[in-house]
């Protein structure tokens, strides 16, 4: 996707978190992010939450698993939030 689409989810999420956080993102913000294959109901708690869900890594829990696997590790803090917000 295009850089202005990037911009324009990082633009309307923190306008929603700073007016209030608690509403569901506009239509154009959902097809952009289920486009992008985000969860709309859990991007704005993802993003407010940033920094005490997700410790050491972010993205799609598969990814994450891969270098877990490879790693030899089984568990990273934010994995179960990143199966939620990353579908």
């Amino acid at each position: 996707m295009p850089f202005q689409q990037d911009l324009q989810i990082a633009e309307v999420t923190a306008e929603q978190l700073l007016a209030s956080g608690k509403d569901p993102p506009p239509l154009e913000l959902e097809s952009l992010l289920r486009a992008k294959q985000l969860d709309p109901l859990n991007w704005h708690s993802a993003a407010d939450n940033f920094a005490d869900w997700f410790h050491h890594a972010v993205g799609r829990a598969s990814h994450l698993t891969d270098v877990l696997q490879r790693r030899g590790r089984r568990w990273i803090h934010g994995i179960t939030r990143c199966r939620d917000v990353f579908t």
